[in-house]
């Protein structure tokens, strides 16, 4: 009986030291997984980590390491389901919150995303990062208001936070308050500039005043928006949108030379942008270059042919080159994808009557026939 006692504490003495020892192995190749992801070798170390979850399938800091490497690589799939495993063993982690929130949001899960995020921001309340999140998903949601009150409640915390200002503002543009978006998209880049590493953040300078520049252009404040927009792209000068921000501010300021250029060099940079060719268009036909109009409107036609103004633009060239027949057929596409655009129902009738009067004056006779005499009793011919 002794000695039977004795093997079975042998037993469970090699059957302990043997999972001490593959704990031990475990967490030796999760050390050597996150040298590999400090290098960005993110496969390698997702190897590794395979190898500590086949011996220590709870491991929780193999779940959460392997759950950024899949986010680095991409695929936000994965990277959920490592993140919910790694969660579930420490639901106190805020960090991992906000990497499983930021693939919510990445693959679409918005309404997840903001569950996610409440619970990362109840753990660390006075974490801006958090905040900027939280913030990006009220924004895909549209739930703009939100965005404002989220952004007031960060400021709570950091007053001088230009993030939550430039959210709430771009949420003001989006409700359509224009006039409180200057005032915020303006405090932000006023915060930017005095921070020492956003003033040397091209991206995020670039934003602010690019949106800075589309607000101030249709509160028709023509000059500060042009200026806004030079400052804009000296930080990035191959930017589409904003190259075309400014060809509509020099439409609107008549720089129309200038005005081409920027929609060329749009061009230049995305060839099969149609918003890009339709402007371009808009200045030719201005300038009464009418075959460069149509061009640039058959361009913007082949990228996109469900917008009604790019009919409707290359129509009113054909109309001013007394093209009346094409202009009639692209009036009639505009009306169709725009049925309720009273403007649009008009000049297509307006073309059908100016084709209808072209019409009867080319079939009209050329020579006039005399009526014919007669002579002699008969008909002269």
């Amino acid at each position: 009986m002794k000695k039977a006692l004795n093997i079975s504490f042998i037993l469970v003495c090699i059957l302990l030291s043997g999972l001490q020892l593959e704990a031990q192995s475990a967490k030796k190749m999760v050390k050597e997984a996150n040298s590999l992801f400090d290098q960005q070798k993110f496969s390698e170390s997702i190897v590794k980590l395979n190898e500590a979850l086949l011996l220590e399938p709870e491991n929780e800091d193999a779940l959460w390491l392997r759950a950024r490497c899949y986010k680095s690589q991409g695929d936000c799939s994965k990277a959920i389901s490592d993140f919910q495993a790694a969660a579930s063993k420490q639901p106190k982690n805020a960090s991992l919150y906000e990497g499983l929130a930021n693939c919510q949001l990445s693959l679409g899960q918005i309404d997840n995303a903001l569950i996610t995020a409440d619970r990362m921001l109840a753990l660390s309340p006075k974490n801006l990062s958090y905040y900027h999140l939280k913030s990006e998903i009220l924004m895909r949601r549209k739930t703009f208001e939100d965005v404002v009150s989220l952004a007031d409640a960060a400021l709570r915390v950091d007053d001088e936070d230009h993030h939550s200002h430039y959210f709430a503002g771009m949420a003001a543009d989006s409700l359509g308050n224009l006039s409180l978006a200057e005032v915020r998209l303006s405090k932000a880049l006023d915060l930017a500039l005095k921070s020492k590493s956003s003033r040397e953040n091209a991206a995020l300078l670039h934003s602010y005043y690019s949106n800075l520049g589309s607000v101030k252009m249709r509160l028709f404040k023509n000059q500060e928006a042009l200026s806004s927009l030079n400052e804009a792209l000296k930080w990035n000068n191959t930017n589409v949108r904003t190259l075309n921000l400014r060809g509509q501010v020099n439409i609107a300021l008549k720089n129309y030379q200038d005005a081409l250029n920027d929609f060329t060099a749009a061009i230049a940079n995305d060839g099969k942008s149609a918003i890009s060719y339709y402007n371009r268009g808009l200045v030719n036909a201005q300038l009464g270059q009418f075959a460069s109009a149509i061009n640039d409107f058959n361009q913007a036609i082949r990228y996109n042919g469900e917008n009604a103004s790019y009919y409707q633009g290359r129509a009113e060239s054909f109309m001013a080159t007394s093209d009346f027949s094409s202009a009639v057929n692209d009036y009639k596409k505009a009306v169709s994808l725009d049925p309720q655009n009273k403007e649009l129902n008009k000049a297509f009738a307006d073309a059908r009557q100016k084709r209808y009067d072209a019409n009867r004056e080319t079939n009209k006779p050329s020579v006039l026939v005399a009526k014919p005499e007669l002579v002699n009793n008969s008909i002269e011919v």
